[in-house]
């Protein structure tokens, strides 16, 4: 890992780091988070687990752009014996660095049966 010498954290490799006075800063990408809540979660409970999300984004510098949520459907297969699940959309700009820590939080949910996070690729 390279690590420059005014900064005491070592940079990933391939991080988009930007130096600065005093040592780097991460430029933001953007990103799309897809999670499947649990159906038996209320409409509450599923606008608290949105916001708890929120929260693990925000916590890390990042910023939700837009939430859709597409309602109750049916999964594609059982997961964890559920066969329905409410979708959850987001678009939200994170610094790479972040996403592994959004992962755990969201991997050790227990409202949330899925997620998928996707790096939105730049348009040229």
């Amino acid at each position: 890992m390279r690590q420059h010498s005014t900064c005491c954290f070592p940079l990933p490799p391939g991080a988009g780091a930007i130096p600065r006075k005093g040592g780097f800063y991460f430029v933001k990408r953007d990103y799309e988070v897809t999670f499947v809540v649990r159906p038996q979660t209320e409409e509450e409970g599923l606008k608290n687990v949105i916001e708890k999300v929120r929260g693990w984004i925000s916590a890390d510098q990042g910023q939700v752009i837009k939430v859709d949520q597409w309602g109750r459907r049916r999964l594609a297969y059982p997961i964890e014996k559920q066969r329905e699940g409410f979708y959850v959309y987001m678009q939200v700009q994170l610094d790479p660095a972040s996403v592994k820590t959004l992962e755990r939080n969201l991997q050790l949910s227990e409202d949330i049966l899925r997620y998928l996070i996707v790096r939105v690729e730049d348009k040229k």
